[in-house]
């Protein structure tokens, strides 16, 4: 990244040449408003998830190795949801092997609710609307 913070700042066409690519390089940590504390809450929401014995023995190794959710494996996936307080689906999503990537496209489907909804009912058997809501709510937060 140092590299390519150098550049002649004596000539305004090339600065405005050069922050466009210099703001994609730095991410997060260059946009306006950003600041150490905002990435910190960010991960310590996600530790919080994950900092559970169960999820720490299923991958056999701390508990911090798998952070994103896209990560997670099958018994993660069934470890988030008994936490979310739908266990129950625990069963369903085993059999039609949802880890984390399936998380992920089950979260996509939300720009259709009516599509996730019939999916969720249909394919995956949850009938309850509560455990409906409350999973595609449980989507947003971890996604």
């Amino acid at each position: 990244m140092g590299t390519r913070l150098y550049f002649n700042m004596a000539e305004h066409t090339t600065i405005s040449a050069k922050v466009p690519a210099l703001m994609r390089e730095l991410g997060d940590a260059g946009r306006p408003g950003y600041s150490a504390r905002n990435r910190q809450a960010q991960q310590a929401q996600v530790k919080t998830v994950l900092d559970t014995p169960v999820m720490s023995a299923a991958r056999g190794q701390d508990s911090r190795s798998s952070q994103l959710p896209e990560s997670w494996t099958v018994l993660e996936v069934e470890e988030w949801l008994r936490k979310i307080r739908c266990g129950e689906c625990c069963a369903t999503f085993r059999d039609n092997g949802i880890d984390g990537i399936a998380l992920s496209g089950l979260h996509r489907m939300t720009t259709d609710p009516s599509y996730l909804h019939e999916a969720l009912t249909q394919d995956l058997g949850i009938t309850q609307l509560g455990q409906r809501l409350r999973l595609i709510e449980e989507l947003h937060r971890i996604f």
